[in-house]
């Protein structure tokens, strides 16, 4: 039969086995959400590469349609 200081002693193991436990799955979600940060961020860059690129089409061919109307024989 377990005394109060065996059943303290067991309880404390337990915790420092659940605390080591949750360190280790809490370690392992940190990463986790850092994979998937680093990979927003990348995404997040290549969004803005092609927002660049798309806006320069843009302006090239709003500046090429200007230059047709300014010379079309009709203006």
């Amino acid at each position: 039969m377990m005394d109060e200081s065996d059943l303290k002693r067991l309880l404390e193991s337990s915790a420092a086995d659940t605390r080591r436990h949750v360190d280790i799955a809490a370690k392992g979600i940190n990463n986790d959400v850092r994979l998937v940060a680093d990979a927003v961020a990348q995404l997040d860059q290549k969004v803005d590469r092609e927002t660049s690129r798309l806006q320069g089409q843009i302006d090239r061919g709003f500046a090429d349609t200007q230059a047709m109307i300014r010379f079309s024989p009709t203006s």
